[in-house]
């Protein structure tokens, strides 16, 4: 009997994403030029969660843009 791969695993295989600091896995698809020693105006990313993982709290100091492609849904907390 043939076993089944895991969703998660083949897209985290297949988009080359790798585990990231704050939690689940990410790839930088794009960024924006920027002079030496000066953080870049923008970004693109493709992050994942699997079940039951999280992404740890931090400060986003920068505008995001998110896309959903697939999955369950995901609850974002925000602190003010």
């Amino acid at each position: 009997m043939a076993r089944e791969v895991d969703p998660a695993a083949r897209l985290i295989a297949g988009l080359g994403l790798v585990p990231h600091p704050e939690g689940g896995h990410y790839r930088e698809t794009w960024r924006a030029k920027a002079p030496e020693g000066s953080r870049a105006a923008g970004t693109a990313i493709y992050y994942l969660l699997r079940a039951g993982e999280v992404s740890a709290w931090h400060r986003i100091d920068a505008d995001e843009i998110w896309h959903f492609y697939a999955g369950a849904p995901l609850r974002l907390r925000l602190k003010d």
